[in-house]
């Protein structure tokens, strides 16, 4: 998503880089130094730690110095020397939902950015996995002298890992300094939410179906969908039917949610299934949530699901004939 104004500087090395600058001069210069984990970060689940860490991700290292990285790049989020060398060759069904997000954080890591940008690292985690990738950021902040960018709605996550905190609000932002000072900002703006009267609410839903007709004008429709959530929680409190207004947005839906099966049946010609499986997931959960039926649009990706399962157990057959039983496993897994 673009910015709707201003300037956005990232300084490398000695010099700032505009990124609202197209062209290898400018934010193609940056792009290699920053790194980003989006909210449904995942694992390659038919592969172990080390190629997950190296060969998946496009790193082609000679084994000895591959192992190497990966494994500081595993104690850079947390991991003892010890534990990282076990898990090196288990694959992702092996670890704990912790071990997962940091071994998907250290993937981030090992090609050494400057910059990373977290999208609500923590989603539906329990208190102690989020207590371990809170210890995995601030170790590897201390460990790389990395700078962590974190888009989060956890106050308490943000409160234990950022020095620095800004809160933004419909798309601007209301708050910004030391974590304290703005999380006190919230936490008064949240008192006067619960004490809007009739007036302030109306004209809340007004404003959230406003924002959200705007972002489908830009095919934006990560926007689309926050904003309409924001009206359907507005409209349960004020008793509102709101399904006409919800209605002219289906075409927003529509166009994004075409274009995520285009990018699946990319990936389907190409043969990489899991790439493909992501956007399909992705665009039958934005059609349930718009109440529109994608289900003719499926049967063309069946095909590629049954080579790949097909595949999948050839591979497993071949590995345990071999002897490999934990190949074999992550073959039928997949």
């Amino acid at each position: 998503m673009e910015r709707d104004s201003g300037k956005v500087d990232v300084r490398i090395g000695d010099i700032w880089v505009d990124m609202t600058e197209k062209g290898t001069d400018f934010r193609g210069r940056a792009k290699p130094h920053i790194g980003y984990l989006h909210q449904e970060y995942s694992l390659y689940p038919h592969r172990n730690v080390l190629s997950n860490l190296t060969e998946s991700i496009g790193l082609k290292l000679e084994p000895e110095l591959a192992r190497t990285k990966t494994i500081a790049a595993l104690k850079a989020v947390g991991f003892d020397e010890n534990t990282a060398h076990e898990i090196l060759e288990k694959t992702s069904y092996e670890l704990s939902v912790g071990e997962r997000q940091r071994v998907t954080m250290a993937q981030v890591l090992i090609r050494e950015p400057r910059i990373v940008i977290f999208d609500e690292p923590t989603g539906t985690m329990d208190q102690i996995t989020k207590n371990e990738v809170a210890n995995s950021i601030l170790t590897a902040r201390k460990e790389t002298g990395t700078t962590f960018v974190i888009v989060s709605h956890d106050m308490e996550f943000v409160r234990n890992v950022c020095d620095h905190a800004a809160h933004m609000k419909l798309g601007k932002i209301t708050a910004m300094g030391d974590v304290g000072s703005v999380l006190e900002e919230i936490m008064i703006e949240e008192k006067a939410d619960r004490e809007k009267t009739l007036e302030d609410r109306n004209n809340d839903l007004e404003r959230f179906l406003k924002r959200a007709q705007q972002c489908a004008d830009l095919n934006v429709l990560n926007d689309v969908d926050f904003y309409v959530s924001k009206a359907k929680e507005t409209a349960v409190k004020l008793n509102k039917d709101i399904s006409i207004e919800l209605e002219r947005l289906k075409p927003a839906y529509r166009k994004g949610i075409s274009e995520m099966l285009k990018e699946a049946e990319r990936y389907a010609s190409e043969g990489q299934i899991y790439e493909m499986h992501v956007y399909i997931e992705n665009a039958i959960n934005y059609a349930a949530k718009a109440g529109i039926d994608i289900s003719g649009e499926l049967p063309k990706f069946m095909h590629t699901y049954e080579e790949g399962l097909k595949e999948a157990l050839q591979e497993a057959e071949k590995h345990e004939a071999e002897g490999l039983l934990g190949m074999s496993y992550q073959y039928i897994h997949r």
